[in-house]
């Protein structure tokens, strides 16, 4: 974690559990570089859940890290998504 590397987190280990959900907000709030992904593989058994995710990373740690883990995705993309 001390490398100048980007994590990805999975969206839905915020959305399972206190303790899980703990150790990835500490995570976020220690590592600047961290994009969201999410292990949406149809709309059924595993269906997207970013929407939930960025709802509790804007609860917990605030509106200016969900924007700063939105420029990272960006930057990784080559510029602001369209």
């Amino acid at each position: 974690m001390d490398l100048p590397l980007t994590i990805q987190l999975n969206a839905g280990g915020f959305l399972k559990g206190w303790s899980r959900r703990r150790s990835l907000l500490d995570m976020v709030r220690k590592h600047p570089n961290v994009v969201l992904g999410s292990d949406c593989h149809n709309m059924t058994s595993r269906p997207p859940n970013l929407a939930e995710a960025r709802a509790v990373i804007q609860k917990k740690l605030g509106s200016e890290r969900l924007q700063q883990i939105d420029r990272c995705v960006d930057a990784l993309l080559g510029g602001p998504a369209q």
